[in-house]
């Protein structure tokens, strides 16, 4: 073997391993990506109250938070930010999740005193 073709064989080899590495991160990409770009839905008061909520979301996605039904009460579903969150009906409540992680809470008020 001469001097250039083992510089050649040693070019090949970093070439083949560079392209292997290439693959790696590719394919960990593709693996992270299902979870990327989601952010954390946290109840941060009253979680009691709360029958079902992701517990994490895309921008932009529309979340429900459904909520137990009380009696001579009212329920409030408040976020700890400006998102506005609607009711839909009692006991279920929507927001589109906004790009960053997302906190509401929740306050019942019996016979409408606090």
């Amino acid at each position: 073997m001469t001097v250039d073709a083992g510089k050649e064989n040693d070019m090949a080899k970093k070439n083949i391993k560079m392209k292997r590495a290439a693959a790696v991160v590719l394919m960990l990409a593709a693996l992270l990506s299902g979870c990327a770009g989601k952010h954390v839905i946290r109840c941060v008061s009253g979680e009691q109250f709360v029958v079902s909520c992701p517990r994490s979301a895309k921008p932009g996605e529309t979340v429900r938070i459904e909520t137990v039904l009380v009696n001579d009460a009212d329920l409030y579903v408040n976020p700890t930010d400006d998102t506005e969150i609607r009711m839909v009906k009692d006991g279920l409540y929507e927001f589109e999740m906004p790009d960053h992680d997302f906190e509401f809470k929740i306050t019942v008020i019996s016979n409408g005193l606090a």
